[in-house]
């Protein structure tokens, strides 16, 4: 969907501007390294570029949020 696609590009788009040197493949096969710190990080990169804040009002859920910005509340 391009709701998907546009989450995923973000999301990459993070790790593309955050983590210059990761490379998390070798870093999942080769190292002990938790890679997690990584997809948290560009999770929240993507969430702060789609989500448009003008939407947030006080009270909302991440369910809320991430229903208003047709974004996957996994993204939160």
């Amino acid at each position: 969907s391009p709701s998907m696609q546009r989450t995923v590009c973000a999301h990459e788009l993070g790790h593309a501007v955050l983590h210059t040197h990761a490379n998390t493949p070798f870093l999942r096969k080769n190292t002990f390294f938790s890679v997690d710190k990584l997809e948290i990080e560009a999770n929240t990169f993507a969430a702060l570029l789609l989500i448009d804040q003008k939407t947030i009002q006080p009270g909302d859920t991440k369910a809320c949020i991430a229903y208003k910005n047709n974004i996957p509340v996994e993204l939160l």
